[in-house]
């Protein structure tokens, strides 16, 4: 166990997610009380009866009539969930899942974070390094609870989010990773200045021993908020970095890496990711041979500019985990020629953003909450739309909108909660709609 100790005597658990299950399963043998509140009570796959110390398992206003404000000696919040200002006493412990993983962990810890990229960058440290017979696991905001295997010996990659660390107190990264920065997250955050100050907390509590691995092409991350002290390590895309690209290779303070002209996948700001990954696996002793071919056969992830199929020339590409104007256009600008489908619940941010890949755009299909956002800011910048009000009409009118050489790409720029749970539902939607269309036409 690290940092000051958990009073556990009476452990309330502020959402019944995967995030709160962690944390439930984590103090499942060591707190003497612990209740569970999340006003979403259809989560009926999971029922914390299983654990004999769970004494209460409702709403937060039912929880308050039962129990009262003060019966908390511990309150564990869960990323994105709003308590009601009552369930958190002033006599209270109060932090979020992330930092009672810290809490309880063992081994070596490197965090990440980041507007783009941090979930890739996370899955290709924790592939890197297990490359090299290094134990790593990753665990965070990419799915699993840092809480649930904070006990476990080896390397944990964490992918920690703004609302995650903004709920931090004494957690301490051996290596912290900030990918880039972009406006995001306005509708949870207060001004993109908070955003900021939550993504900075990333770099606290770090000491000498520790390392730092910074984006030198962004100047937000080159400029950020930070205590001197750690070793930094640099990445960039532009040549001015300690990993870069050089002269047509990823050049790295161990020698080159690879040609970019061998990899499976050379789409800049995956090639960037790769570099940041392999900075952080390199540091921590990984194998120079194991990670040129790891980038060598390196063919992208599921949901991330993932190839879906083709027909008549016209290629489909699942872009979904693309939640921000910032992502959506370093996808299309992967392409010659796009027709995009973009929509959904906007974050509060700039959706304008899109234009700056316009010469890039054939045409945008828009659909869902923002559809009509977004045709305002198409229309006023003279770009080609319709509006689409099913994923089934969407790739059909953006299909019927292609010609050969042409992407069909969906790259959202917003988030998936109006139509769908998660943004991996709507991937999965869009590929099964694009499936569809090729058995239609006997592709």
């Amino acid at each position: 166990m690290r940092g000051s100790q958990l009073d556990l005597r009476r452990v309330l658990v502020v959402g019944a997610g995967t995030s709160g299950r962690g944390a439930v399963s984590a103090l499942s043998e060591s707190a003497l009380e612990i209740a569970i509140v999340d006003d979403d009570l259809k989560r009926s796959d999971w029922m914390p009866t299983a654990y004999p110390n769970v004494v209460f398992y409702g709403t937060q206003r039912a929880f308050l009539g039962t129990f009262g404000a003060t019966w908390a000696t511990l309150v564990v919040l869960s990323p994105g969930f709003r308590p009601v200002a009552e369930l958190m006493p002033s006599n209270a412990q109060v932090m979020g899942e992330i930092e009672l993983g810290y809490r309880l962990s063992s081994g070596t810890l490197v965090g990440v974070t980041g507007t783009n990229g941090k979930t890739s960058v996370t899955q290709m440290i924790q592939q890197m390094l297990s490359s090299s017979s290094m134990d790593a696991i990753a665990a965070g905001n990419i799915g699993v609870p840092l809480s649930e295997v904070a006990a476990r010996d080896g390397i944990k990659v964490i992918e920690i989010s703004s609302f995650q660390l903004a709920s931090t107190i004494e957690l301490h990264l051996d290596v912290a990773v900030w990918t880039n920065f972009a406006p995001d997250h306005l509708d949870q955050h207060e001004s993109l200045a908070a955003y900021q100050e939550a993504k900075e907390r990333i770099w606290r509590n770090q000491d000498e021993r520790d390392l730092r691995i910074i984006n030198a092409d962004d100047e937000v991350v080159r400029s950020s908020k930070r205590e001197r002290g750690p070793r930094e390590v640099t990445f960039s895309l532009s040549g001015q970095g300690d990993y870069r690209v050089e002269k047509g290779k990823i050049v790295t303070p161990y020698g080159p890496l690879v040609r970019i002209a061998d990899m499976r996948r050379q789409i800049p700001h995956e090639v960037a990711n790769l570099l940041c990954a392999s900075a952080v696996a390199l540091e921590l002793g990984a194998s120079i041979d194991a990670i040129s071919e790891y980038i060598l056969s390196f063919s992208g992830f599921e949901h991330r500019i993932e190839y879906v199929g083709e027909l008549e020339g016209v290629r489909f590409y699942n872009d979904s985990k693309a939640t921000s104007p910032s992502a959506t256009v370093s996808a299309v600008m992967a392409f010659p020629s796009v027709v995009l489908l973009a929509g959904g619940r906007n974050k509060d941010v700039d959706l304008r953003e899109i234009l700056t890949a316009k010469s890039h755009l054939k045409k945008v299909v828009v659909f869902g909450e923002s559809a009509e956002s977004l045709a305002q800011i198409l229309s006023g910048a003279e770009v080609p739309y319709e509006m689409a009000w099913s994923m089934d009409e969407a790739v059909k009118k953006a299909y019927s909108s292609s010609k050969s050489g042409d992407a069909v790409l969906l790259s959202p720029a917003n988030t998936s909660f109006d139509w769908y749970e998660n943004y991996g539902q709507r991937g999965l939607d869009f590929k099964d709609k694009v499936s569809k269309l090729l058995r239609e036409r006997g592709a």
